[in-house]
């Protein structure tokens, strides 16, 4: 017969496999994969984003194209780039004065354009 406990649960239920130590146990186990599945879902959100639309070609060029149109970030580049170059190249290696870079860059482009010219098939005008 099942005899009664103080709390009213019954001696089979106290002797039973399950106990409520283990069911304690299951249940911290559970909240911390609840807690680790709710603070990986928005990584896989913005995971799942970006290989849609950062690593298809096409859908990059159509999300970020628009954003060359704008004057302001075209400043920033052309301000960030500036800086970059400016950082970077040794200017004391640049010719003194403007007029001999000016005719350095127009003999280049002189011979370049006339390379091009003698090639076959070229356009003439």
């Amino acid at each position: 017969m099942l005899g009664r406990m103080s709390n009213g649960a019954s001696a089979t239920y106290a002797q039973s496999p399950v106990t409520r130590k283990k069911w304690r146990a299951r249940s911290y186990v559970s909240l911390v994969l609840f807690i680790v599945a709710t603070l990986l879902t928005p990584i896989a959100v913005i995971g799942h984003w970006g290989h849609e639309t950062i690593a298809n070609p096409e859908q990059y060029i159509n999300t970020v194209g628009p954003l060359a149109e704008n004057p302001e970030i075209q400043q920033a580049v052309a301000d960030t780039v500036s800086d970059a170059i400016i950082e970077k190249v040794d200017t004391s290696r640049l010719p003194r004065s403007v007029d001999t870079y000016q005719r350095a860059c127009a003999e280049g482009l002189h011979r370049s354009t006339h390379r091009r010219s003698d090639r076959p098939g070229a356009i003439r005008g």
